[in-house]
């Protein structure tokens, strides 16, 4: 995928340097019946035996149906996922620049791609590593 490189590249440059960011309400944030939920769960997405959902699951077609909290905690639990399935160490800096980079990375996917399924946990891992924010044991 041709896309996907510059897609990460651009993600990496919201990481590293950071962007302004400003309220706005997204059309997409309300949840679909498969994301929706009453009280906030405590384990949302990994480890899968343990979450309400399957964050193996969540792709860029389906990323924007989860509200912020889900999001969070998607970005936090799945750089827990990633350290324990490639035996790494992840340092995320500011888990507010993850977000808006993985935002900005599956929208452009979307755009630009709309065909591309792509797993949310592998574009994390690859944004995260090529920031430098995974370290082998």
């Amino acid at each position: 995928m041709k896309i996907t490189l510059p897609v990460i590249g651009l993600a990496l440059v919201f990481l590293i340097c950071g962007c302004a960011t400003t309220g706005h309400q997204d059309k997409a944030k309300v949840s679909a019946e498969d994301y929706s939920y009453t009280d906030e769960p405590e384990i949302c997405f990994f480890p899968k035996e343990m979450s309400k959902w399957d964050g193996y699951r969540v792709n860029n077609k389906n990323w924007n149906q989860l509200t912020d909290f889900q999001k969070l905690m998607f970005i936090f639990e799945g750089s827990k996922e990633i350290e324990r399935q490639k035996n790494v160490t992840v340092n995320i800096k500011d888990t507010n620049r993850a977000l808006v980079a993985l935002n900005f990375g599956l929208d452009k996917i979307n755009q630009e791609n709309p065909g591309v399924t792509v797993p949310v946990i592998d574009f994390l891992y690859d944004i995260l590593n090529e920031a430098r924010m995974i370290t082998p044991r």
